[in-house]
């Protein structure tokens, strides 16, 4: 039998540390060496966010961050479908 999948917003300790490797993954991915971190205010609002999905919710909303981003940090600017909820 398989194991249900655990929702996030069950977890939500981990999500500092799954966006951080996210960023790191897909920061390579798309070519963009300089995004190294996300700023602690974004961290915040991710932590705070009551992730209805998944991971992949969450995985998904570090992607199209690091797509948007042009500086050295992800922001709350780069999670406006997050910041607006």
């Amino acid at each position: 039998m398989q194991r249900p999948r655990e929702l996030l917003r069950e977890r939500p300790e981990d999500i500092p540390e799954l966006a951080r490797h996210f960023l790191a993954r897909f920061a390579a991915e798309e070519g963009k060496p300089q995004l190294r971190s996300i700023d602690p205010a974004a961290l915040d609002l991710l932590s705070a966010y009551p992730w209805p999905g998944n991971i992949r919710q969450l995985e998904n909303a570090v992607f199209r961050a690091v797509v948007l981003a042009d500086g050295v940090q992800l922001t709350m600017a780069e999670f406006p479908q997050i910041a607006a909820h």
